[in-house]
């Protein structure tokens, strides 16, 4: 009886850890500012901003209503909403996203990068 709910629960959880798998990989990477966080993550109103690229990042740009915008800075297009989130795509094609989580408030937002 053991064996078989051993099997069942290694089944389970094998099943789960495929349809992980299932979707684009999340990639990309954070960025502190020592400005901002000169103390880390403990710093009054310190922000850790998130970049996604890849696959991820073009559903995203794609998924947003908001009308693209010409964006000088990153030459090409960007989107925005109110959460704070900012998917670009550049005249090249690649896309990429970012988004800030202010430790302060605890909340998401808009992250710290500048042009």
């Amino acid at each position: 009886m053991y064996r078989n709910l051993i099997a069942i629960t290694f089944l389970t959880l094998a099943s789960v850890a495929q349809a992980q798998d299932e979707g684009p990989p999340l990639t990309g990477s954070i960025w502190l500012d020592p400005e901002i966080c000169p103390k880390g993550v403990k710093s009054e109103g310190c922000i850790m901003s998130f970049t996604v690229d890849g696959k991820v990042a073009e559903m995203l740009y794609e998924g947003m209503t908001a009308k693209p915008a010409r964006d000088e800075c990153i030459g090409g297009f960007s989107k925005s909403d109110n959460s704070g989130l900012n998917c670009s795509k550049g005249d090249d094609g690649v896309v990429f996203c970012n988004f800030g989580y202010d430790f302060t408030a605890q909340k998401l937002g808009p992250g710290t990068e500048t042009c």
